[in-house]
C-alpha cells in the first residue's frame, strides 16, 4: 500500500510488509521507493493507502534499501493440471505443422507458453505434458503480449491468458524435449536460412572482438584514440582502450600534456593494471621521444639517459649553481662551544 505520496514526476514510499533488523536484534520496518513510472501507460499519481502490485527492482542489503517497480495486476498463469490429456506426441511434430486452438497458458514480455496439447516421453511409458515457447519477436506484426507495459499503434491483438491462438510449430528439440512455435507459417528452409544468418552475426561480433592477453608490467605501442578532461585512452589491442590519467600526463609534461600527446600519436605504454573491464597505463612517452633517446644513448654510450621533460622546464642557472655552495658550506661548518647565540639560534 502507498504510505507517502511524492506527487507527479516524484518518488513515492510503499509498504511492502519487509522489516530489517536493527539495534537489539529489532525489527525495523522498510519502505520501499516507486519511482514515477515513465510514458502513458500507468497512472502519474497515486493516493496514500491505494493497493500497487510492485516487483522488487534493486535491493541494497547493506543500506537497508529497497526499491521497487510497478507492475500490471494480470494473471500471467493458467493451471494445466485441469486441462484435459494430450493428443499429440512430440515425436510426431514437424516443421510447419498448423496447430489450431492452442491455449495460451502464461504471458511474459519475451512471449508466451502455449498448451499445444503435447506430450513427451518420460520415464518408462509414462507421457509428460510439454508446452511449447512462443517467443515474442515470432510474433505476428500485428500481436503484442500482455504482459508489455507500452504498445506499438500497429498492434491489433494483446496475446493473453486462456486465448486461443492458431500456431505453426518452428522447431523441435527430441534431446531436450522441448519444442518451440511462431505464428506465422515457415518452410525448414526458411528456418535453416535464418539459423545460418544468426552463426554468421555472431562469428562477426567475435572477430571484431579482440583476445589479446595482458600482463601487469608488460610494455606496449599503441595509438592514441581520443583526449578527455581526465587523461587519454590509448587503443594497445585490448578489446577495450586503456586510460593514461592526467595525474601521469601531468608529471611528465606539465600542462601541456594536449599538445605533447594528441589525438592519433603512437605511444609506448606500460600496463600498471588489467581487468575484463577495465585497462589502466602508464606513459613511457611517445615513439618518437623514445627512438631519439635510444639514439641518443648509442651515440653516446656513456651518457646518462634524456629526461623528457616539460618545455617550461628550465636548466640550472649560475645563481642555483652559487646558493647550492653556499648551502654545502654552511652544513660543513664545524659549530665551536663559545658560540652561544648561533647554538641557540639552532635549538629554536
Amino acid at each position: 500500500s502507498v504510505v507517502f505520496n511524492g506527487g507527479k514526476r516524484k518518488n513515492s514510499w510503499i509498504d511492502v510488509n519487509v522489516a530489517r533488523r536493527g539495534v537489539d536484534d529489532t525489527k525495523v520496518s522498510v519502505l520501499a521507493r516507486l519511482q514515477p513510472p515513465r510514458g502513458n501507460g500507468f497512472k502519474q499519481v497515486y493516493s496514500v493507502g491505494e493497493m500497487v502490485s510492485v516487483r522488487v527492482k534493486r535491493l541494497q542489503l547493506s543500506s537497508g534499501r529497497l526499491e521497487v517497480e510497478r507492475i500490471r495486476p494480470v494473471n500471467y498463469t493458467l493451471r494445466t493440471c485441469d486441462l484435459p490429456a494430450p493428443t499429440r506426441k512430440l515425436e510426431d511434430l514437424k516443421t510447419g505443422d498448423q496447430i489450431e486452438e492452442a491455449l495460451v497458458i502464461a504471458v511474459y514480455r519475451f512471449g508466451a507458453l502455449v498448451d499445444a496439447s503435447v506430450s513427451r516421453p518420460g520415464k518408462g511409458d509414462r507421457r509428460i505434458r510439454q508446452v511449447g515457447l512462443l517467443r515474442k519477436r515470432h510474433f505476428l506484426p500485428t500481436w503484442a503480449s500482455e504482459a508489455d507495459f507500452y504498445v506499438q499503434d500497429t498492434v491489433t491483438k494483446r496475446v493473453s491468458v486462456g486465448e486461443r491462438l492458431t500456431v505453426y510449430v518452428r522447431d523441435v528439440e527430441m534431446q531436450s524435449g522441448r519444442f518451440s512455435l511462431s505464428g506465422m507459417k515457415l518452410s525448414p528452409d526458411d528456418i535453416e536460412q535464418e539459423k545460418i544468418q544468426s552463426l554468421r552475426a555472431q562469428k562477426k561480433k567475435r572477430r571484431r572482438v579482440k583476445k589479446v592477453s595482458l600482463a601487469t608490467g608488460e610494455q606496449r605501442r599503441g595509438t592514441v584514440k581520443s583526449v578527455s578532461d581526465y587523461g587519454v585512452f590509448v587503443d594497445v589491442g585490448y578489446h577495450r582502450d586503456g586510460l593514461v590519467h592526467i595525474g601521469k600526463l601531468m608529471d611528465m609534461y606539465k600542462g601541456t600534456w594536449r599538445e605533447r600527446v594528441p589525438q592519433d600519436t603512437v605511444v609506448i605504454v606500460k600496463v600498471a593494471s588489467v581487468t575484463e573491464n577495465r585497462l589502466d597505463l602508464d606513459l613511457i612517452g611517445t615513439q618518437k621521444d623514445v627512438e631519439e633517446e635510444a639514439r641518443a644513448k648509442a651515440q653516446n654510450p656513456q651518457s646518462k639517459a634524456l629526461v623528457r621533460a616539460s618545455p617550461t622546464a628550465q636548466s640550472p642557472t649560475k645563481d642555483d649553481a652559487v646558493q647550492q655552495d653556499e648551502k654545502d658550506a654552511f652544513f660543513d661548518m664545524d659549530l665551536s662551544d663559545d658560540d652561544e647565540e648561533f647554538s641557540e639560534y639552532l635549538d629554536i
